[in-house]
């Protein structure tokens, strides 16, 4: 197998060009053979992917989908989607860019990607984004917070500009924090639909999640127009950047809501 830097951007290159209803079979065809020699994957029938994981999701998606976890090994992988795009081509019986194809390659890229990147990167989005839901927690391992002080957001955002902010104390019960608001209200359709692009843009592409310690932490649901949902999470310490600005402030100016924590914690005058 060959340098995964190397890898890296030929499956990001790859992932792209399915994702994009405009890509022509030509497109993902001209020089696919050429490149996958060049980086060392084979051609073997799809025999090592099925045998280490199933021959049913070397022919379908969701059975691909179900066990992307278990794989961790690029090279089984690559040799997987070479000898899938060999499956396929030879006598011209269905088109490499067909919505069930497109569905195959897109799911495996994704996953080639992220065993490949530098960085971490627990998923890659793909899809039109539907809705997303993120919890900030500011707990760290300073004093105890007092129990009129706030540690918890909870903001959920759907594509139609619905969304649910809820903030809560930590409070004195045992078993959960006190509420102190919660509400539920209407944005734009030209900010919630900026919100989607934006958080669709950077985890849809190589980002970068911020690991700290004694910050607190913030957990992230992305779910896509076919129900798919990805997760990740990170410190709540910086924010995410994008060539419009940072996620946090995105949401706090498209929202109104100047106190959201999002990635990183503003303090808001009183």
């Amino acid at each position: 197998m060959g340098d995964l830097k190397a890898i890296h951007q030929f499956a990001l290159k790859y992932f792209k060009l399915y994702q994009d209803p405009e890509t022509k079979e030509i497109d993902v065809d001209r020089t696919f053979a050429d490149e996958c020699f060049q980086l060392g994957f084979k051609m073997d029938a799809g025999k090592v992917f099925i045998r280490t994981f199933s021959e049913k999701a070397f022919y379908d998606e969701q059975a691909l989908y179900e066990i992307l976890q278990s794989i961790q090994d690029p090279g089984i992988l690559g040799d997987g989607i070479f000898s899938k795009w060999r499956y396929i081509t030879p006598w011209g019986h269905d088109d490499l860019t067909s919505e069930t194809n497109r569905a195959w390659f897109v799911t495996a890229f994704s996953k080639l990607v992220l065993l490949t990147a530098e960085g971490y990167m627990p998923f890659l989005f793909y899809g039109k984004l539907k809705k997303l839901q993120l919890t900030s927690n500011s707990i760290c391992y300073g004093p105890c917070p007092e129990p009129d002080d706030e540690v918890e957001q909870r903001i959920i955002i759907s594509w139609d500009g619905r969304v649910w902010f809820s903030r809560y104390l930590y409070g004195t019960d045992r078993d959960g924090y006190t509420l102190l608001e919660r509400k539920q209200f209407r944005i734009r359709p030209k900010d919630s639909m900026a919100i989607m692009e934006a958080f669709g843009t950077y985890f849809g592409n190589d980002y970068e999640i911020h690991d700290a310690t004694d910050v607190g932490i913030w957990e992230l649901a992305l779910t896509n127009f076919e129900g798919r949902v990805f997760k990740a999470s990170g410190s709540l310490s910086e924010d995410l950047m994008t060539k419009d600005g940072g996620l946090s402030d995105i949401l706090r100016e498209r929202t109104g809501l100047k106190e959201l924590y999002a990635f990183h914690r503003l303090e808001v005058a009183p």
